[in-house]
């Protein structure tokens, strides 16, 4: 007996493969779970609460937020911590007290499932937002390295979230990017995201003139939290050099600065208290025989008689106008 399996068109994908197995077993993760919101848009600082429902009971709540795994109790402190009606009402939820810049993504909550092994999530997207900023603090820019004749291309790379929208004055000129000018010369792109909240924004010229270089071009990048201004201005020349050091020529630097700060300072130490190469210069108390010495030599009349120790010393005593000296007895040594 010959027994035929007759596939309907919904059984078989593109391939022609049957995908009923596939459709019989169904993802524990595609269980019922309810989270609110499905997106915020916050900006940095901001608080959000995220909300995950199941309609069972649970004994645990995880939070993802950012790089970061949280396991959530209800009474518990930190920047992130339990939100909801409690565990027993099936209720996961998270109230981020302040948002940070790395957190822009997907936040998910993980549950675990009502019967099995495998636990459940729920996932929403967080847009961190910035208004358009400069990478710079340079009022206005220079493009260098055009070429007369030649295409032109005016890059700006700004940051923004959520994705910005820029406009371009050139002369009289407004053009929104992205949009052209009546003879197709000048084109404004649409801002490309180069990742991470970075977007490049350029003006294309057809070919560059010499009134070209002489004139400033006019940039405004916008989104619904703010807008930044740029001056843009074009060079043939090539792009200055700027001065750049190795991680190692600099901490040779600082290495050299301060072994020259601590030479300094042994010195004036040195100095001050007499040490080292520095002793024995203010006074000398003990000078050997036949040694040089930097003090005076005494008066002749000072060291007369000080050859024997013998000798009559005495003191001059006045008795009127004439000094007698007194005589001292000798003194054997």
């Amino acid at each position: 007996m010959l027994y035929v399996d007759i596939l309907c068109e919904k059984d078989v994908n593109k391939e022609g493969k049957d995908v009923r197995k596939y459709r019989e077993q169904p993802n524990p993760r595609a269980q019922n779970v309810e989270i609110t919101p499905l997106k915020a848009v916050r900006r940095v600082g901001d608080e959000l609460i995220v909300l995950c429902k199941v309609p069972y009971r649970i004994d645990s709540c995880r939070m993802t937020v950012g790089p970061t795994s949280y396991r959530l109790i209800p009474n518990n402190q930190g920047d992130v911590v339990y939100h909801g009606q409690g565990l027993e009402v099936g209720e996961c939820g998270a109230q981020i007290k302040h948002i940070k810049e790395e957190w822009n993504g997907n936040i998910s909550c993980v549950l675990p499932p009502k019967t099995g092994s495998i636990e459940v999530s729920g996932t929403m997207q967080l847009l961190v937002a910035n208004p358009p900023k400069r990478l710079d603090d340079s009022s206005s820019i220079t493009i260098f390295g055009l070429k007369i004749s030649e295409e032109g291309r005016l890059n700006v790379t700004v940051r923004a979230n959520p994705r910005p929208h820029a406009e371009w004055t050139v002369g009289d000129v407004k053009l929104t990017a992205p949009q052209k000018n009546d003879d197709a010369s000048i084109e404004a792109l649409e801002p490309v995201h180069l990742g991470g909240g970075y977007y490049n924004v350029t003006l294309v010229l057809s070919r560059v003139a010499k009134e070209d270089v002489d004139r400033t071009y006019y940039l405004t990048v916008a989104n619904d939290l703010g807008r930044e201004d740029f001056s843009v201005r074009l060079s043939t020349m090539d792009e200055p050099a700027g001065v750049e050091l190795e991680t190692g020529a600099i901490v040779g630097i600082v290495i050299a600065v301060l072994f020259l700060l601590i030479s300094i300072f042994l010195v004036v130490f040195a100095k001050a208290t007499d040490r080292w190469c520095f002793a024995g210069r203010s006074h000398r108390t003990d000078i050997p025989d036949g040694a040089d010495s930097e003090a005076p030599l005494p008066p002749h009349d000072d060291v007369k008689g000080s050859e024997n120790p013998s000798h009559d010393h005495g003191e001059y005593i006045s008795n009127g106008d004439t000094k007698h000296p007194e005589k001292k007895p000798d003194t054997a040594v």
